[in-house]
């Protein structure tokens, strides 16, 4: 099987990114029709809010490599993807006065993609540590002795 999910930070920046344009892509036209050029402001907006955290998460996974850091990462992961997509809504809604069904529509739409990319991403066992058998090398090796 081969593995395409790249291991090195801009791969996985770059994955990232091409997952955001091409929900970008298919977007845009809809915002556009929908909400005009408030909608493609939104979608931008959007696509940022959700694109930037999860550039500084692989930053920090670089550095965090362990099993048990691949929770904290997820977890730092989602709360500053919030935090970002908080502070967007906040941007559009009150300096921008985009109206809010039109950036609550595309933070959502942006969120849960890119969310489910960087998960996979961050959650990937390189082929190296496993075994044929599908055991990783860091395992406990349980005890065939019976009581």
């Amino acid at each position: 099987m081969v593995n395409w999910r790249p291991r090195c930070v801009r791969g996985r920046i770059g994955l990232l990114t091409a997952v955001a344009l091409l929900v970008a892509l298919v977007a845009a036209p809809i915002a556009n029709s929908i909400f005009g050029r408030s909608g493609i402001l939104a979608v931008g907006i959007a696509c940022v809010s959700c694109l930037l955290p999860g550039c500084v998460l692989f930053v920090l996974a670089r550095r965090w490599t362990q099993g048990s850091a691949q929770l904290n990462l997820m977890l730092a992961g989602m709360a500053l993807r919030g935090v970002c997509c908080v502070l967007a809504g906040v941007a559009m809604e009150f300096p921008l006065q985009i109206p809010r069904d039109n950036y609550l529509i595309w933070l959502c739409v942006f969120y849960f993609p890119m969310l489910a990319c960087e998960t996979s991403l961050i959650l990937q066992k390189d082929h190296a540590e496993r075994s044929p058998a599908g055991v990783s090398a860091n395992d406990p090796v349980e005890s065939t002795k019976t009581p």
